[in-house]
């Protein structure tokens, strides 16, 4: 990818979760989320089927339900 539209992609993104920060939290529970961390769940079980008690690392982790989750499936530590 050329760094001008590397730099702008990266401009987008930052402005969309910019846009969402100030109600995030509060938006936890809503439709979308609740839709949208079952999806993520699944991959995230689904990519780490096979490991005994693997290592989580989650990079952006916001309210940490992704951190609770693979904590209460049996990742052996969970850093967010």
């Amino acid at each position: 990818m050329e760094q001008k539209n590397a730099d702008e992609l990266k401009a987008r993104s930052r402005a969309a979760f910019d846009a969402q920060a100030e109600t995030y939290d509060a938006g936890m529970q809503g439709d979308h989320a609740r839709g949208l961390y079952r999806i993520v769940a699944g991959e995230v079980a689904r990519a780490c089927g096979g490991i005994d008690s693997p290592r989580v690392l989650d990079l952006g982790c916001g309210y940490g339900w992704h951190c609770m989750y693979a904590a209460d499936h049996g990742a052996a530590s969970v850093l967010g």
